[in-house]
């Protein structure tokens, strides 16, 4: 009886410590799962800070990470599935918010959002150079 009481406490010690072992392993990122996606970009020709120029074509640097597609979403519904949209408002005022979502191969998403005042030209030749992605 003692035999079998020492054979059945080092048989779960044995099974607690193997346990104990491979939770270090997962928990230490030996996991090999995908990277979830960040969105992220950056307007780099605003007016000053949060204001853009109407009419203007937005330069947009997109530098999310971990990301296979891409949904933009600007005013009135107009939407891109471009890494890096060509866009420009035709409307004075807002805010108006700019989204993207970035999607994985597994399908998982980030959003980001900025928000945005648009800013009248007034008068001049040329007004409407570069404007595209509008319904």
């Amino acid at each position: 009886m003692k035999k079998l009481s020492a054979l059945i406490l080092f048989v779960g010690a044995s099974l607690l410590y193997s346990c104990s072992k491979d939770n270090d392993v997962s928990n230490s990122g030996g996991s090999s799962s995908e990277s979830k996606p960040i969105a992220h970009f950056t307007i780099n020709n605003l007016s000053s800070p949060g204001v853009v120029m109407e009419r203007k074509t937005l330069d947009i640097t997109n530098d999310s990470e971990n990301a296979v597609s891409y949904t933009w979403e600007f005013e009135k519904g107009c939407i891109s599935t471009a890494k890096v949209p060509d866009y420009s408002f035709l409307t004075c005022g807002g805010p108006f918010t700019i989204k993207l979502t970035a999607i994985s191969k597994s399908g998982e998403s980030s959003t980001y959002t900025e928000s945005v005042t648009v800013l009248c030209k007034t008068g001049g030749a040329g007004n409407n150079d570069g404007v595209t992605g509008h319904p």
